[in-house]
């Protein structure tokens, strides 16, 4: 009996049944035969994709900042380190553009916390620390200063008058990895605060004011404890100047950001605790301490956020800026100029429009207005049409040592506006280029590559400098 003899003897609505299956199973099957053959499509289109796109990529090499200018190197003499800071300190004497805000710190190591007496525990020690910590801060917050723009700081500024002579040991270098941020630090001899009196290190760290801070703080913990001798041995003393530099707009400029007063010591203590902590009784505590002066220099400043815009007619935003200063938004003043308005056009609020395509760049200068002086920044607009890709006339060169060849770069469209390029050598003791020059110097292999003024478009050429070379 075959199926359709089985269908045949069943009931009417088992038929239908079968029917509405057998429907869904051929609108299945066709699903999956248009779900794969979508599949084949987009797997197809997928790998044309991206062999065209790789090919566009590697032509392109995507798009690359300019790389940065090299800083200048820094005298690590202790004369010329001392003698720069001292510089620094006296330019942040601009009362009207630069205001101090200064304050205290103190911080105690817990593993250097011992105690000697009968009572002594893991209480008393987390007790010592923690309010140490916090008095010592409390006593010297009054010692800090916030600032104001227009204000004299002089008599706020701490004792840098020492030389060569009164330094340990001095170090001046980068501390961040792009060089923007130098970091002075100075080192003295420490001593016990027996040979304080006379010592030129007690002068610039102010340690002679040591007991009044233990008196006070007995008075502040009064009730707690007495103090029955003190002991202070300084170990350390140094001071930590921090220098921004910036070279974007041309020379190399040097700010003091802040500069550190930072002693560290052991203190050994003989009290006596009373009242609710009378059960700990004597105690010989000795704990390491650290105090730091902090000085930080505030400054008024206003930044245009990026210096090279490149724009196409009909454009338009508003331009980006930053402003650090105590002035409310609703009072700022910014000036706007544009150097061509027929080109770009800028109002008053900020808000730059391109209205003709030309083969100059165009100069907007913004200047904000605080406390009667005036900051300026400029940034560059190009109105053009775009370059949308760059390539060399070559992709490898084999080279001997002293050989020069010339590569051309292909910037298109060729009706861009701005079509000029950059030339870099990722290695120049093996080969450097000029103008597209290349000119082999040392065997071995280098990159050398060009990038576009409009859109940051890289383009490398690959040089083998060999000797002796075998070329095709």
């Amino acid at each position: 009996m075959d199926e359709r003899e089985v269908i045949a003897g069943l009931d009417e609505e088992e038929q239908k049944r079968l029917e509405r299956i057998a429907k869904l199973d051929a609108h299945q099957k066709r699903k999956k035969v248009i779900f794969g053959a979508v599949t084949v499509a987009l797997i197809a289109m997928f790998m044309a994709g991206t062999v065209f796109g790789a090919k566009y990529i590697l032509s392109n090499e995507g798009t690359q900042p300019l790389p940065a200018a090299a800083f200048a190197p820094v005298d690590e003499s202790p004369e010329s380190v001392i003698a720069e800071i001292g510089r620094l300190l006296t330019d942040t004497e601009d009362f009207d553009g630069v205001k101090l805000n200064s304050r205290f710190r103190v911080s105690i190591d817990r593993d250097s916390i011992t105690a000697e007496g009968d009572n002594a525990s893991e209480p008393l020690l987390r007790y010592v620390k923690d309010a140490a910590e916090e008095t010592l801060s409390d006593l010297y917050s009054e010692s800090g200063h916030e600032g104001a723009y227009g204000e004299d700081f002089t008599p706020y500024l701490p004792d840098f008058n020492f030389t060569a002579a009164d330094v340990k040991e001095t170090a001046f270098a980068p501390k961040e990895d792009d060089g923007s941020e130098l970091v002075a630090a100075f080192t003295f001899d420490g001593c016990s605060y027996d040979a304080l009196p006379g010592s030129r290190v007690c002068g610039i760290f102010a340690l002679e004011d040591l007991p009044e801070t233990v008196r006070r703080a007995e008075e502040a913990f009064a009730g707690s404890f007495t103090v029955n001798d003190l002991a202070v041995d300084y170990d350390d003393f140094h001071i930590d100047a921090f220098v921004e530099r910036d070279n974007e707009d041309g020379p190399e400029t040097r700010r003091l950001s802040r500069i550190d007063y930072v002693r560290t010591g052991t203190v050994a203590l003989n009290v006596t605790f009373t009242g609710d902590l009378a059960a700990f009784g004597a105690q010989t505590i000795r704990l390491r301490i650290t105090c730091a002066e902090e000085y930080r220099f505030d400054r008024i400043s206003f930044r245009i956020s990026a210096h090279a815009h490149f724009i196409e007619k009909g454009d338009s935003d508003e331009i980006s800026h930053r402003i650090n200063s105590d002035q409310s938004v609703a009072d700022y003043v910014i000036r706007w100029e544009s150097s061509d308005p027929e080109v770009l056009s800028v109002d008053e609020e900020g808000f730059y429009k391109g209205r003709a395509v030309s083969d100059r760049p165009v100069t907007v200068t913004g200047t904000y207005v605080c406390n009667g002086k005036e900051y300026s920044d400029t940034c560059l607009f190009y109105v053009r049409k775009p370059v949308k890709s760059v390539k060399l006339s070559e992709e490898t060169m084999t080279m001997n040592p002293g050989e020069t060849r010339a590569l051309e770069p292909i910037v298109k469209p060729d009706d861009a506006t701005f079509k000029d390029v950059y030339w870099f050598s990722t290695d120049e003791s093996v080969a450097t280029v000029k103008d597209g020059v290349v000119t082999a110097v040392n065997p071995g292999q280098a990159g050398v590559y060009v990038i576009t003024l409009d859109g940051n478009y890289k383009k490398t050429c690959q040089i083998e400098v060999c000797e002796p070379c075998i070329q095709d």
